[in-house]
């Protein structure tokens, strides 16, 4: 398989990072590059998570080209929903030669409400973002992301949205794997 830039978007709580890590347990050499984890090396990311973001970025940015360079896929969990952070990523899959599989991941508003709050925060970059979610204004700003995300990226034609409503792990696992083998995202350009 060429190398890839498999990016999972989609809201708090919707999965992203649950399937990534399913994703590469069973492909060697294929990078989870989950930004929110690359957070708690920075220095202070507990004290303001959110510009942490913009530190870890360029980070997440050099290591996608590496990886790619080197011919590997790498796995994006990452929310993005300004078009313009977006193409930076694409960017990095173009200049490496490689393909980019977006997919959207999406679930029903009263399920996605419910899963961020019922999310595991045991383990700190959880537990600090939910902080953030609930003092932004928690379940309206969970499905404030949910409905920018399926606006912003209904006309990408490189962007796939998946509902995973209804399915466990290994069921919402089988379609993002259908999707890379063989669905409709393509090497951007093409």
């Amino acid at each position: 398989m060429t190398a890839r830039l498999v990016h999972l978007n989609g809201a708090p709580g919707v999965g992203k990072s649950t399937l990534a890590h399913a994703l590469v347990a069973s492909r060697p050499g294929w990078l989870d590059l989950d930004i929110d984890l690359l957070r708690s090396l920075v220095g202070g990311w507990e004290g303001d998570f959110v510009a942490t973001g913009s530190v870890v970025r360029p980070l997440a940015l050099a290591m996608i080209s590496a990886h790619l360079d080197a011919g590997r896929t790498v796995v994006l969990p990452q929310l993005l929903a300004d078009p313009v952070e977006l193409e930076r990523f694409v960017a990095s899959a173009t200049a490496a030669g490689a393909a980019y599989t977006g997919l959207l991941l999406d679930l029903p508003d009263p399920t996605l409400a419910a899963r961020w709050r019922e999310r595991d925060t045991s383990g700190p970059v959880t537990s600090a973002s939910n902080r953030v979610i609930a003092g932004d204004g928690g379940d309206a700003v969970v499905l404030g992301w949910a409905q920018r995300l399926r606006e912003t990226y209904a006309a990408r034609p490189d962007v796939t949205t998946i509902g995973i409503g209804g399915l466990d792990v290994h069921e919402a696992l089988g379609l993002v794997v259908a999707e890379i083998d063989g669905g409709r995202s393509a090497a951007r350009g093409s």
